[in-house]
């Protein structure tokens, strides 16, 4: 697996964003949102509290993909 800093310009109110495992992952100051990455991107998680919560979200997504 793995974890890229992104930057996100339409993302002025997070803190960070990375790319994991076919997901965008958006950190607001310690609650994150999950998006998966594609034509119609689909919120996953919407109230993270934690990044490995987050993580394990954007793993699951991608395992269902069987990628």
């Amino acid at each position: 697996m793995q974890i890229e800093e992104i930057n996100i310009p339409d993302c002025a109110d997070c803190s960070a964003a990375y790319r994991v495992a076919g997901c965008i992952i958006e950190n607001f100051d310690g609650e994150y949102r999950v998006w998966s990455i594609g034509r119609e991107p689909e919120l996953l998680l919407e109230h993270g509290e934690s990044f490995a919560m987050a993580i394990a979200v954007a793993c699951s997504t991608d395992a269902e993909k069987g990628e």
